[in-house]
């Protein structure tokens, strides 16, 4: 059986999807099963679709939303609309017996088109996560001196002590900077601001 809308064209026996401009799109899986089984019954609720794909998992609403954004996306157009908790295909879809798909070169299929635009995207949120780790650990390096390790605090009676590594209590003092605590680079740097070392 051939389902035929303003948008695509699907194809049951062959399990092939055709956009208007007859190329092929990237839709599988119960996305797939989703839209077949829509185009047969025009409109369905969600344990409907649930029994369809698989009596024995519980399908719940995200699961079905999730499929008709794959659907909708896509083919890119909004086909499957969700209206009083019932799912339906959005126009009318003709259902065709003896016609067949046209058969598409590789050059012209859309799957590839698709799977490169996805692979391009990712690869550039991939190389924006790279420059925004390196743009964070310069900001550490260059503004924040890590090697600044010398917590200069001050006491509730307001004495200005600093702590070293290894004192006592270097690991539970928190420098508040709106207080006017502050972090050194070396002890004497520490001292000439008017801080005493910790007992």
């Amino acid at each position: 059986m051939i389902y035929k809308h303003k948008h695509f064209a699907l194809n049951e026996v062959l399990k092939t999807i055709v956009d208007e401009n007859d190329k092929e799109l990237c839709l599988t899986g119960n996305a797939f099963r989703v839209l077949i089984f829509l185009c047969k019954h025009g409109s369905a609720n969600i344990s409907e679709i649930g029994d369809e794909l698989d009596r024995a998992k519980d399908y719940d609403e995200d699961h079905i939303r999730q499929y008709r954004y794959k659907i909708n996306t896509i083919i890119g157009a909004e086909i499957v609309k969700y209206e009083n908790k019932i799912y339906r295909i959005d126009g009318v879809v003709k259902k065709i017996e003896k016609e067949s798909l046209p058969i598409l070169s590789q050059a012209n299929r859309n799957t590839d088109l698709l799977r490169s635009f996805f692979y391009n995207n990712k690869m550039k949120y991939i190389f924006a996560g790279i420059f925004v780790l390196v743009v964070i650990v310069s900001a550490q390096v260059f503004w924040f001196k890590p090697w600044c390790n010398i917590k200069g605090n001050i006491s509730k009676t307001g004495e200005k002590i600093y702590h070293l590594i290894g004192d006592n209590y270097y690991s539970k003092t928190k420098i508040d900077e709106l207080r006017g605590e502050s972090w050194f680079c070396g002890e004497d740097e520490a001292v000439e601001a008017g801080w005493r070392k910790s007992k």
